[in-house]
């Protein structure tokens, strides 16, 4: 009987009895040199050896009743240890698709676990726990293949084997693929007791397996066909490159009139990219007058009204240096003009950081004076500190063109209590300056073109039509920015974000 106990449980078993006998043996013992050393009746003797005896009943009962529990909680905990770690072992199982069984060789008693039933659509009752049920299982052309194995296994005295087979499941009929491993395990003269082997449930990788051939079949037949295709393509090709061949001796023939016809052809180009050329210069000098002839206007002004104050005994040093600085000012902004549009066409200029409040005081400081002559009042307000990153001095130009529009905007309608007002701010995290007049407005009919280029409103002699086109290039597409016109109560408000 102690055989069929393992180790642990012998030695828990031991220990009790030990505890028992030694208990009982000092309890006897000493109960009954102590009994007769303080009791000499005999007739007392034997009623407190009864006595003593339910005493020592009931003692190593509540003893053995502690020592066993004792041990049924030790072999619960070990037990409920023993089905978390089984459940988690099914459970990891059942996630890679990887089931165990054991085979006992002796009594042909085969178990499996929870995830080999889940691979082969059984319920345990529906299984027959042996060797025999096991290959009804597998699928019937490779039943032979896999009792092979095993067999083989053990009468060569293989310690293991492994195999791919199909399974068909009872219930559905769906055929699986599985990957099986077994181990043998030997008793002490090496005959085999045990076999203990693994069931992998690989349908999945064998249908991608077959999916892969079944396009590089197909991959090849068109391959084969593309082949086919490509040599009538080849003999296609050299038919027509004899017909071309053909041809081209036809087309020799023909070249050396065509040759003379280039010539004339070509002196011909010549003169039109000359053309182009004197074209291209008289544009960008019409471009440059555009905008100095309102510079040039304001220096003839200071130039006048410094004769003017000489006449009227005005004359003095501090008015000459203060309308040399302006003129020399404006001439300085007329160099920069030039550079200007030489760069416009220049994509790698550098860009630098700068303020739009400052920069647009600064373009109202050239221009101030001449708005002034002719009763424009211009307001200017500002909030924020409006940072742009872009080109300095083209943002300016566009800024100059903005106003002088509205400047001659105001003259060719007469406006009277003309007004501009100017205002930078953020918004969003983008610098904004709008500049809005009083001067009746935008015709809606021609507002999405009056950025195209050499559309203009003015009268013949008085625009180029470049002006705004120049502008919305400089901030939307060197700038990244955006330009665009609306028209308000009285009047038209073009808006600059970056």
């Amino acid at each position: 009987m102690n055989d069929s106990l393992s180790k642990p449980s012998r030695l828990v078993t031991f220990r009790i009895v030990a505890i028992y006998a030694s208990f009982s043996a000092l309890w006897i013992y000493l109960s009954d040199h102590v009994v007769g050393f303080l009791i000499p009746d005999p007739s007392t003797i034997v009623r407190v050896s009864v006595f003593k005896g339910i005493l020592f009943i009931i003692l190593t009962s509540y003893l053995l009743f502690q020592l066993i529990a004792r041990h049924i909680r030790k072999f619960n905990l070990a037990d409920q240890a023993l089905r978390e770690s089984e459940k988690r072992l099914n459970k990891a199982q059942e996630i890679a698709h990887l089931g165990s069984w054991q085979l006992d060789v002796d009594g042909n008693v085969l178990s499996w676990s929870d995830e080999v039933y889940r691979i082969f659509g059984l319920q345990p009752q529906q299984f027959q726990a042996d060797y025999q049920a096991f290959l009804e299982a597998v699928h019937p052309d490779d039943r032979s293949a896999v009792d092979a194995a095993y067999s083989e296994s053990v009468r060569q005295g293989q310690d293991s084997y492994e195999i791919e087979h199909r399974i068909v499941r009872r219930s559905t009929g769906e055929i699986r693929y599985v990957h099986e491993k077994c181990e043998h395990k030997r008793d002490e003269d090496g005959r085999i007791i045990h076999s203990l082997g693994m069931v992998h449930d690989i349908t999945e990788r064998k249908r991608a397996e077959e999916a892969l051939k079944k396009a590089n079949d197909e991959l090849e037949m068109r391959v084969a066909q593309r082949t086919e295709e490509l040599e009538e393509s080849r003999l296609e090709l050299e038919k027509q490159n004899e017909e071309l061949r053909l041809t081209y001796r036809e087309l020799e023939v023909q070249a050396a009139g065509r040759i003379r016809t280039l010539g004339e052809l070509r002196e011909k180009d010549q003169m039109l990219i000359q053309q182009s050329r004197m074209a291209a210069m008289g544009e960008m000098l019409g471009n440059i007058a555009h905008q100095w002839r309102q510079p040039l206007n304001v220096m003839g002004l200071k130039v006048q009204y410094i004769g003017l104050a000489y006449r009227l005994g005005g004359f003095s040093e501090e008015l000459l240096d203060e309308h040399i600085a302006k003129v020399m000012e404006i001439l300085q902004h007329m160099s920069r003009t030039i550079d200007d549009f030489r760069d416009f066409t220049t994509p790698d200029k550098a860009k630098s950081n700068f303020r739009a409040d400052h920069l647009v005081a600064k373009t109202l400081s050239l221009v101030e004076e001449s708005f002034s002559e002719r009763g424009i009042a211009i307001e200017v307000s500002t909030s924020g500190e409006p940072q742009i990153c872009g080109y300095h001095n083209e943002y300016s130009q566009v800024l100059l063109n903005l106003l002088m529009n509205a400047k001659d905007a105001f003259v060719e309608q007469g406006t009277k209590d003309a007004r501009l007002t100017v205002r930078s701010f953020t918004e969003d995290g983008r610098a904004v300056v709008t500049i809005t007049d009083n001067a009746g407005g935008i015709d809606e009919g021609i507002m999405d073109k009056i950025f195209d280029a050499y559309f203009t409103t003015k009268l013949q002699g008085k625009g180029t039509g470049i002006g705004l086109f120049m502008s919305k290039n400089i901030i939307e597409k060197n700038m990244g920015g955006s330009l665009t016109a609306r028209n308000t109560g009285d009047g038209a408000e073009f808006r600059i974000e970056i």
